[in-house]
C-alpha cells in the first residue's frame, strides 16, 4: 500500500462514517503519515503529536497496571470525541467525531 492509499482510506474514513470530522494517521513519534482532506498541515502536525503522546501515556498506564496492550482511547468533550487506536506495527490512528 503506498502513501497515496493511505491518504485515501484516512480521506474514506472521515467521508464515509457519519460524525467523523477529522482524521489522521500517525508514526509512533509523531509523525502525520495521512490525513482527511481538510485537514490544515499545521493542525494534523499537533493532531498527530497528541496522538501519539496519549498513546504513550496509555501504554505506561497499561504497563503500571500490568494489562497487555491498549486498543482504544476514547477522551470525550463538550462538542465531540477523539478517538485513537494503536496499530499492531505501532502506527496510530485518531479519529475526531463531532456531536451532533
Amino acid at each position: 500500500m503506498t502513501v497515496v492509499d493511505v491518504d485515501r482510506l484516512v480521506d474514506d474514513l472521515a467521508d464515509v462514517i457519519q460524525g467523523v470530522v477529522r482524521a489522521v494517521a500517525c508514526a509512533a513519534d509523531g509523525t502525520p503519515l495521512a490525513t482527511s482532506a481538510g485537514l490544515p498541515a499545521a493542525q494534523a502536525t499537533r493532531l498527530a503529536a497528541f496522538a501519539a503522546g496519549v498513546a504513550g501515556l496509555t501504554a505506561g498506564a497499561a504497563t503500571v497496571t500490568g494489562a497487555t496492550r491498549v486498543h482504544c482511547t476514547t477522551i470525550e468533550m463538550r462538542r465531540g470525541t477523539l478517538v485513537l487506536t494503536t496499530l499492531a506495527d505501532g502506527t496510530h490512528l485518531a479519529v475526531l467525531t463531532v456531536r451532533e
